[in-house]
């Protein structure tokens, strides 16, 4: 889900934001106009008693009508009804005409009619007559009353129609971009809303030239523990932003390293125009952002919905709110979703043409990227030479897409400018990159991100058991991979419960706040770190502390290879973690125990549907009790049907050995 994004991707986006046109509420300062005046207006006069009779008529035939009740009237709002009552979740004053519009739709309606006409005599030339404030509440007051705007003053708005000239919208793409685990902000994925100048399909389309529009939250802080507090309750103000698409395309596919998966919305042109005025004004607002509910993708929902009174879809959303849901939830309205295309990110562009090259041809790619000037191979023809300069230059991309965007020259922009040139005087065109879509990392073909299983089995301590677990976000290493991709995992909230059918005994084997792993496969182009964080607790079986639960945090790295395209990882981490709260031997006779933990393990794709998992660990735990445990942990679920699949879990400890034959449901 991206904010304005943590420590790196909040300077880019800081800096592209200043070069960018100014935001909804700040017009660029060519644009600001002098303090409106009554004569501001075009056609009758404000306050005439002929305008303030037809005012009057208006109010009383929407109330007659009771068009506060109207589901639109209330998205428009953004009202929602809640324990104790309802409320509007927009936080600006300037975005209600009515003293106690935000908890009053029916006050807020007539302040809006009445103030859509009203003399204009602002404090601040900055701040918009509310006819050019509101163009969504506007057109559909509109529609609902028959409004006949001969009969009352209108008013120029130059701010909304150079908006509406600079988006020229002809369509709206909802964009989702991947999962990136290295920053917490984005972890879920990002979801924000395209307006397409050209619709999708259609000859002489420049996506590049759209403009995105997107929630995200305005973070003051680069400390974690900060953000994530007050990204948990609420504490960053939420803005609506626009910016060019092709910024966010170097922020995302380039600056990240994250596909974009683009989800034409199939609406008419009245709604795409309609969804244009309504965004116009959530630019003048804020909202209380809320990293697991009331986020991106919640407010891009929200936003959508507006269009069409019979369309649910913030309603289908479940707890946490995730970008990958929102795409789930615009395809449970039929007809809604049109063309998904597909951008890859740099470095999906590079792993393809890497695929093409020769191993001498790799390995010119790797001296290239150390020096532009290293002598070309002897025998190697110009289009193989070339083929190696456009993958060189992707790595370059890939390696300095921080620096690559700002004006000042840099190591990285002199390294890029060499191959460039040296790629020019070859005088060869390169065919066009064809990249295969990974249609099984698609997201509207995810599994649901919360899952339930029951299952049965045996286990040395209990005997026969029953096993029920709950998990409320997202995915495993050892769920099968459909809309996700490998090596990923990101776990919110497991739970897992075992009956004893013997002893009657229930007891909890395990219960974290987060399960995180990342491992991503090392090669001659690429040394990332794979690595696993851990919080929350677990049973140990062993001779320190014999069925007995302990709270658990640690963190581990490492490497993983891979082979067969992914399918098959092998990775070995060095676990560093501490145990206790529980009844342990450890430091210096205290119930704290610290240790390391060699571990080795393997995930095979047998399909996307089918996934196997493998790991060994080794904890060690010098001058405590006990000072060697182990866990061997075997695991593979096949996906029988969207959300349902089936599931065997084995597991050995030194004091305990279970197996598990069940089903595990998505939702």
């Amino acid at each position: 889900m991206s904010r304005r994004q943590l420590p790196g991707c909040l300077r880019l986006i800081v800096v592209l934001w200043g070069l960018s046109l100014a935001a909804w509420g700040a017009p660029p300062p060519v644009a600001v106009a002098p303090v409106e005046r009554a004569s501001d207006a075009l056609g009758p006069a404000p306050g005439s008693a002929a305008v303030v009779q037809e005012t009057e008529r208006l109010v009383a035939l929407a109330r007659a009508r009771r068009l506060q009740e109207a589901v639109t009237w209330r998205r428009l709002l953004h009202y929602r009804q809640g324990w104790f009552g309802g409320e509007s979740q927009a936080r600006s004053p300037s975005f209600f005409l009515a003293k106690d519009g935000a908890e009053d739709p029916a006050a807020e309606l007539e302040a809006t009619l009445r103030g859509l006409v009203r003399p204009w005599r602002p404090a601040d030339a900055r701040e918009q007559h509310p006819f050019c404030r509101f163009p969504a509440r506007l057109a559909w007051l509109t529609r609902e009353l028959g409004i006949d705007w001969a009969r009352l003053p209108t008013r120029r708005c130059p701010r909304w129609e150079q908006f509406q000239q600079l988006l020229q919208p002809r369509g709206v793409t909802l964009v989702f971009s991947a999962y990136y685990l290295n920053n917490p902000a984005s972890a879920f994925g990002h979801t924000f809303l395209r307006f397409d100048k050209v619709p999708v399909g259609q000859p002489q389309r420049q996506e590049l030239l759209d403009y995105g529009v997107d929630f995200s939250a305005e973070v003051d802080t680069g400390n974690a523990l900060l953000y994530a507090f007050k990204g948990m309750t609420g504490m960053f103000p939420g803005v609506f932003k626009k910016l060019p698409y092709y910024y966010k395309v170097r922020e995302y596919a380039d600056y990240e390293s994250r596909d974009l998966w683009q989800y034409q919305l199939e609406l008419s042109q009245a709604e795409v125009e309609f969804l244009l005025a309504h965004v116009w004004e959530l630019g003048s607002t804020v909202f209380a952002y809320y990293y697991l509910t009331e986020n991106c993708s919640y407010h891009v929902l929200s936003a959508v919905e507006v269009v069409r009174p019979s369309m649910e879809l913030v309603s289908r959303l479940g707890w946490p709110v995730l970008p990958a849901e929102t795409v789930r939830a615009l395809r449970s309205v039929p007809g809604l979703i049109g063309a998904v295309t597909y951008r890859p990110s740099n470095r999906s562009q590079f792993a393809r043409r890497v695929q093409r090259l020769s191993a001498e041809e790799r390995a010119f790619v790797v001296a290239l990227l150390e020096d532009p000037a290293t002598p070309t191979p002897e025998g190697l023809s110009l289009e193989r030479q070339a083929a190696a300069l456009d993958a060189a230059l992707d790595l370059g991309d890939q390696r300095w897409a921080k620096e690559l965007v700002f004006d000042a020259p840099t190591e990285g922009k002199r390294h890029q400018q060499a191959l460039l040139s040296r790629r020019a005087r070859l005088g060869v065109r390169s065919p066009p990159l064809e990249v295969v879509i990974p249609w099984g990392e698609a997201p509207h073909l995810s599994h649901g991100p919360r899952r339930a299983e029951l299952g049965s089995g045996w286990s040395r301590v209990d005997g026969w058991h029953h096993l029920a677990t709950l998990r409320v976000a997202v995915h495993s290493l050892d769920d099968p991979a459909q809309g996700y991709p490998d090596g990923t995992s990101l776990e919110f909230f497991p739970l897992r419960l075992r009956y004893s059918v013997g002893s009657h005994r229930l007891s909890l084997d395990e219960a974290y706040f987060v399960r995180v792993s990342s491992l991503s496969p090392l090669s001659r182009f690429e040394q990332a770190w794979s690595w696993r964080l851990r919080l929350g607790a677990e049973r140990l079986y062993d001779a320190g502390c014999q069925d007995c639960l302990a709270g658990v945090l640690g963190f581990a790295a490492g490497g993983t290879l891979s082979a067969l395209d992914d399918a098959l990882l092998l990775y070995g981490l060095v676990d560093l973690g501490v145990q206790g709260l529980a009844p342990l031997d450890g430091v210096a006779g205290a119930p704290v125990r610290l240790g390391a933990s060699p571990t080795l393990g393997w995930r095979l794709r047998a399909h996307r549907r089918w996934v196997s998992w493998l790991e060994l660990q080794a904890p060690i735990y010098p001058a405590q009790t006990p000072r060697l445990s182990g866990l061997l942990h075997a695991s593979s679920r096949y996906l029988v049907a969207p959300e349902l699949a089936l599931f065997f879990d084995a597991r050995w400890y030194p004091g305990e050995t279970t197996a598990t034959l069940g089903s595990s449901f998505y939702f």
